[in-house]
């Protein structure tokens, strides 16, 4: 099935218009069109098409790389479905140009040419609709549809359906019906855009109705009062590599001040937006006498999240985002790369947490009695302020143990102590958010101000060469406590070490393979994200590779050609030309034309019934072509020949007089 003349050039260059490439879409029409006025004709092998197919292949998937690496991620599925027809332009000029009309399907699959047996390998497919369609589908892949697209795409169908247009339907009504589709389709899809809308603003309003609550940057849901095994996963979050000094124990993403069943929230929720110099350096307050630096690379989503910082940050480099931070302490970006890979130097000093109120010293009243009883058994109230935090921490340290189990143990049966109150008088076990948690509320029961900070541990253990591997069960809590005596915050905490944490391994068996593939990403990802643009090396890597593949199909024809000139060709089956093949051929329209099974005797018998004269000495001659080892001499050749041409013509002479007499009837 062929496309009607001037079809797929037309569509290409609505391609170029639409998408704005007409500077490629003008020359690839052109060579379609040309392919008119050529009569030459290619032989293309399967082994040919394979390689042109392979040809397509790179470009198909050159394309991805380039793009992937070079465009923003929200454009890059458009410019890629935008550069369809450009990918598969070589496979298709192979048909255009090429003997045959069909392509085998076993060029487009290396599944299938592994199986060459296969009742697949055998069929053959004409690609010039397909080509058609993806060229239209290309067009459309802009964001901004010019008021011409459904039109165009409109008339090139229809234009492609009236080429096939049933016989039994007049062209005026088949044209209505297209018309009639046509304009039914532009209303559905007017109709299906205002529902899409509607929709969209609708489901929005039902979760804010619903689900209305802060932010999750403003609030943390611990497990507390939560019953069985938490479950933490091996899946690498951060990368950590110091650049001097040792690397830091805790990465602080956020910090909160006011706790209630369970549930610590923010209670200064403003961000304030962080200049960023040119060179990618935010500075975020003065530098300590005393510092480090530490490289830490992670992923954001969308382009936003929460950084993972030391405690006493002053400076930050390679940030290549919108910056902001909060009161508390919280640093977050937007409009980032899908890795950041930032330097933050850092050292022991203030930090960018605002100084304490009177929300720092709060306790609660449902954790109240139960905070102040083991406060007094530890006699804070007649203790220094570094008294206090040392006892709170040695109480800790000495008199409690780490678990992920949370068992019905960690409940009160009478219901009058809360879990984290169970947790301080009874079972005195659980994991990190306890710990933090309940030394917040001690330290302010004790007059200290404090808040809660969540983040990582940094673990020596996960050390890989210069780099720590932070995973999300490395996700930690601790306490911040303000010393009055420095009049700076400073990390309290107070969770047994990481040698009993380590007693709870959560290390999947799998984790090694996970590992590989995890920097597998990551290594792609940092040139992927890296402001090195490596996309127009990429390219000229690609040149060669094409002009490689272009070469084999080229050499590969040129050594079959000589090798067909240096082979003795084999004999044709004579008798293949006959004239009788061309009387078959005029007369398969009509009803005297021979069937598919029908012997060749048969036929001439049933033409001799329908009054053809000579047609005796036609077959006779006929068979002594075809099947006579001697042959036929040059006279019985030419008269061969000539018996056949005035057959037709009586045949056609006496077929019009037939019609002349019906017409005048």
């Amino acid at each position: 099935m062929t496309t009607p003349p001037l079809l797929l050039s037309a569509a290409l260059l609505f391609w170029g218009w639409q998408t704005g490439l007409l500077i490629w879409s003008v020359p690839m029409a052109l060579m379609v069109e040309a392919s008119r006025m050529v009569p030459t004709r290619w032989e293309f092998s399967t082994a040919d098409l394979k390689r042109i197919w392979n040809l397509c292949a790179v470009l198909f998937f050159g394309a991805i790389v380039i793009l992937y690496s070079s465009e923003e991620r929200g454009d890059v599925a458009l410019k890629f479905v935008q550069w369809l027809p450009f990918y598969f332009f070589p496979i298709i000029l192979a048909q255009i140009y090429g003997t045959s009309d069909q392509i085998p399907l076993a060029v487009f699959s290396w599944f299938v040419r592994r199986s060459p047996h296969h009742p697949i390998a055998k069929k053959s497919l004409n690609i010039r609709f397909l080509y058609f369609g993806i060229a239209l589908l290309a067009a459309g892949a802009t964001n901004n549809k010019s008021q011409y697209f459904y039109p165009g795409v409109a008339l090139l169908i229809g234009v492609a359906l009236m080429a096939h247009r049933p016989r039994r339907l007049p062209q005026p009504v088949w044209l209505l019906l297209i018309a009639g589709v046509a304009l039914a389709g532009h209303v559905g899809h007017q109709q299906l855009h205002a529902l899409h809308t509607e929709l969209e603003s609708g489901l929005a309003r039902w979760f804010v109705r619903f689900f209305n609550r802060q932010p999750n940057l403003n609030e943390s849901h611990t497990s507390i009062g939560k019953l069985g095994h938490i479950h933490l996963s091996g899946e690498i979050v951060l990368r950590v590599r110091p650049e001097s000094g040792g690397a830091p124990s805790l990465l602080r993403d956020a910090s909160f001040d006011d706790y209630k069943n369970g549930v610590w929230r923010s209670s200064q929720t403003e961000f304030e937006r962080v200049f960023v110099e040119t060179n990618d350096v935010a500075i975020l307050q003065p530098p300590h006498k005393l510092n480090f630096a530490v490289e830490i690379a992670g992923y954001l989503s969308s382009g936003r999240g929460q950084l993972a910082l030391p405690h006493g940050t002053y400076e930050l480099g390679n940030l290549p985002v919108v910056l902001y931070t909060n009161r508390l302490g919280l640093a977050k970006v937007e409009e980032g790369p899908g890795l950041l890979t930032l330097l933050a130097k850092y050292g022991r000093g203030p930090s960018c947490d605002s100084p304490p109120n009177a929300v720092d010293l709060a306790v609660g009243l449902k954790e109240k009695a139960t905070i102040a009883e083991v406060a007094r058994s530890l006699d804070l109230a007649n203790k220094s302020e570094r008294e206090k935090i040392e006892t709170i921490a040695r109480f800790f340290q000495n008199e409690f143990s780490y678990s992920l189990d949370i068992t019905r143990r960690h409940f009160d049966p009478s219901g009058q102590k809360t879990p984290l109150g169970q947790f301080l008088t009874v079972t005195r076990s659980g994991h990190c958010e306890y710990f933090a948690s309940a030394t917040v509320l001690l330290l302010r029961e004790a007059g200290i101000r404090a808040r809660y900070a969540t983040g990582y541990a940094v673990d020596e253990s996960q050390r890989k060469g210069k780099t720590y591997l932070v995973r999300e069960r490395d996700a930690h809590a601790w306490a911040l406590v303000y010393r009055e005596d420095k009049k700076m915050w400073e990390n309290l905490d107070t969770t047994p070490g990481s040698i009993e944490r380590s007693a709870n391994p959560e290390a999947s068996a799998w984790e090694p393979v996970t590992d590989f593939f995890s920097n597998l990403k990551y290594q792609f990802s940092k040139w992927r994200w890296s402001k090195t643009s490596y996309s127009g090396y990429l390219k000229w890597l690609l040149i060669p590779l094409i002009g490689f593949l272009v070469w084999k199909i080229v050499s590969n024809r040129q050594r079959r050609t000589r090798i067909a000139q240096e082979l003795p060709r084999k004999p044709t089956w004579p008798g293949l030309d006959s004239e009788v093949y061309l009387l078959e051929l005029k007369l398969a329209a009509t009803e005297l034309g021979r069937g598919s099974n029908e012997p060749l005797h048969a036929w001439e018998k049933r033409l001799s019934g329908a009054g053809g004269q000579g047609l005796e000495k036609i077959f006779n001659l006929h068979r002594r072509l075809r099947f006579d080892p001697q042959g036929v001499t040059n006279e019985d050749r030419q008269v061969l020949k000539t018996a056949v041409k005035q057959w037709l013509e009586a045949f056609e002479a006496n077929r019009q007089n037939l019609a002349a007499v019906s017409t005048g009837e």
